[in-house]
């Protein structure tokens, strides 16, 4: 069986995804029960271009590279190449010295951390933990991406973006810091929905070119104003080729509440699940809710369903009521290259598997496709 090259599903709570590059005792180690039981999701590659490759697909939370494989000057480029693939300034960029490199005058201070080849489990379990932790604390906020302008008085507007909601704060990215408090941030979205709550600064963390981090408490925030920032991080209306389509963001779970859609969607009969991330128990009861709605459009047309939606809706048929699968996404994998990659699938050509990026060989699906199940229950396959 392929070794994962990506790995979605709707019930990780939390995932520390490590690459790693030709250390085979290394892999072993991040293989055992104790890490898997952490959350540690392993990917390997066999040379440093393939490592390049993946470091750039999945946006790893750390990566070792093996120390004496590349020559110097080769090794610090394939490192700051790396760093830029990392995932965000709390990744991590590990070095692996072998034993006998270990107390040899080198210069490892590019490197986040060092791990010890001969006994390496200690070393994973002290740098990796507070990773883990980590992981652990961002799943309980609620990762988004809106538009913000934050402004002073109503002047110097600065755009940017929030990355994630917990209750009556927020975090946001933006290109510098807000001159003075309290200030107003604007939540937008492209189809005119807007939310504008007064916000103070509760942490800041400078990052790259003048840019930051912050956390913002939110004045003012109503219950109803509350709803309608969790509306705008729900969803949206965009505008496509074909016409206006509803686009699902984030995850579907037991503070999901379709309401707001319900209410606004009329006549739109499409929903774009392409940016669904995750979906639990209690998320795939509000999706049976939902279209079985006696104001959503019937039938319902499904477009990019994400993996976590379509696993759920091959346990439980019953989420397709009504609908129509136009196309989603499946985990392909070629044993030949031990490679898994992710393929968007539209309905009729379910059975046209891709070709393997490395080898070209059609590449085999890891589960039944959705495709087939959505015509076996409408009584056409």
């Amino acid at each position: 069986m392929a070794r994962h090259l990506l790995s979605i599903t709707g019930s990780e709570k939390s995932m520390l995804k490590v690459l790693i590059c030709d250390a085979p005792s290394l892999a072993a180690t991040l293989r055992s029960a104790y890490f898997r039981r952490c959350g540690v999701h392993l990917t390997t590659a066999g040379s440093p271009a393939q490592l390049l490759a993946r470091a750039q697909m999945l946006r790893p939370d750390v990566v070792i590279l093996v120390a004496g494989l590349l020559d110097p000057r080769a090794e610090r480029e394939l490192a700051r190449r790396v760093r830029a693939h990392l995932a965000d300034r709390h990744a991590l960029l590990l070095i692996a010295v072998p034993p006998e490199r270990l107390y040899l005058d080198e210069d490892f201070r590019s490197y986040d951390g060092i791990v010890a080849l001969d006994e390496p489990e200690l070393d994973l379990i002290r740098i990796l933990g507070p990773l883990l932790v980590s992981s652990r604390r961002k799943h309980l906020r609620m990762p988004v991406h809106i538009p913000v302008v934050v402004s002073a008085n109503d002047v110097d507007a600065i755009s940017g973006r929030t990355i994630d909601l917990a209750g009556a704060a927020a975090g946001l990215l933006l290109p510098r810091a807000p001159e003075g408090e309290p200030y107003h941030v604007r939540f937008h979205r492209n189809d005119a929905r807007s939310v504008r709550l007064g916000a103070r600064t509760i942490w800041m963390r400078p990052i790259a070119d003048g840019a930051v981090l912050m956390g913002v408490r939110l004045l003012g925030a109503t219950l109803d104003a509350l709803r309608a920032l969790y509306d705008l991080a729900l969803w949206e209306i965009v505008q496509e080729p074909g016409g206006n389509v509803v686009r699902l963001h984030g995850e579907i779970c037991e503070r999901t509440s379709f309401a707001g859609l319900i209410r606004a969607i009329g006549t739109l009969d499409t929903l774009d699940l392409g940016r669904v991330t995750r979906i639990n128990s209690a998320g795939v009861l509000r999706w049976i809710e939902l279209v079985r709605s006696p104001a959503i459009p019937k039938p319902l047309r499904l477009r990019r369903v994400s993996v976590p939606l379509a696993q759920q809706m091959m346990l439980v048929p019953m989420m397709m009521r009504d609908c129509i699968v136009e196309s989603f996404y499946a985990i392909y994998e070629c044993d030949l290259c031990d490679l898994q990659m992710l393929a968007l699938v539209s309905s009729p050509l379910a059975r046209e598997p891709p070709p393997c990026p490395d080898c070209s060989a059609p590449m085999l699906a890891t589960e039944q496709p959705l495709a087939d199940l959505d015509a076996q229950r409408r009584g056409k396959a």
